[in-house]
């Protein structure tokens, strides 16, 4: 007798964040009708009331970023999203491709060996990961690590676009060539797309190898070192 026939299904992101707000919604409707803390233990209307006065990244919790990603490939899937970290209001915002399955464990962009290298990278700027924003340009990462379909990217630019209005960043850093391809439009190799700022909305972007691209090819560290010295004297400027 197999036990686990009658195990559910995994609980989508998308799903839990759907009962999210229709538990929120019912708690706000109690709150409305006079139930107060006494009537409800813990700290729960403590928890709504910052939800409400600071709204944090957009991602599934928002219905209308729900929207978008309903109509993604990836969205069924039950992806675990790593939608980005670091503080608003940053000078600097990297932005790589896909997570990796590190990424999905801890939650947090660049987690694994990659992360690792990134740390090191921003380290030589000068700058603390703590002081950068770090995100993906994909949201979900795609089974096997592959972009099947570049619709995914489009779809994810949304979310991207609401992190960059957000953060307010002085400079992004586009790592590697499907990043960079996405936020410009464009099917340019990193070649041609590489080492020189392009202006999105008014904000300069370097786009350069990514670096799981290094670990595999650490003779390219060099050609991100002189993009990333472009970037620290434009800081300077700023």
């Amino acid at each position: 007798m197999n036990i686990n026939s009658n195990k559910p299904a995994p609980i989508a992101p998308h799903e839990f964040a759907a009962a999210v707000d229709e538990v929120r919604a019912c708690l706000l409707f109690l709150k409305q009708m006079g139930c107060s803390d006494a009537m409800i233990p813990g700290r729960t209307f403590e928890i709504m009331d910052r939800m409400e006065s600071t709204p944090g990244p957009p991602g599934f919790s928002d219905p209308s970023m729900r929207r978008v990603c309903a109509r993604c490939s990836l969205f069924p899937l039950n992806c675990r999203p790593v939608f980005g970290a670091g503080p608003d209001n940053c000078r600097v915002m990297f932005v790589g491709g896909i997570p990796e399955p590190e990424d999905e464990e801890s939650g947090i962009p660049f987690s694994g060996s990659a992360g690792e290298l990134l740390t090191r990278i921003i380290g030589a700027m000068k700058l603390d990961r703590d002081s950068v924003y770090i995100t993906h340009l994909l949201k979900c990462r795609p089974k096997g690590g592959q972009v099947f379909d570049r619709m995914a990217g489009l779809f994810c630019r949304a979310h991207l676009d609401a992190q960059i209005k957000r953060i307010k960043p002085k400079i992004i850093i586009a790592l590697g060539e499907y990043p960079a391809q996405v936020i410009f439009g464009t099917s340019e190799p990193i070649a041609r797309l590489r080492g020189r700022f392009q202006d999105l909305r008014g904000i300069p972007v370097m786009t350069t190898h990514d670096p799981a691209h290094l670990i595999e090819n650490p003779s390219a560290k060099r050609a991100v070192w002189d993009d990333l010295k472009q970037v620290m004297a434009r800081l300077t400027l700023s």
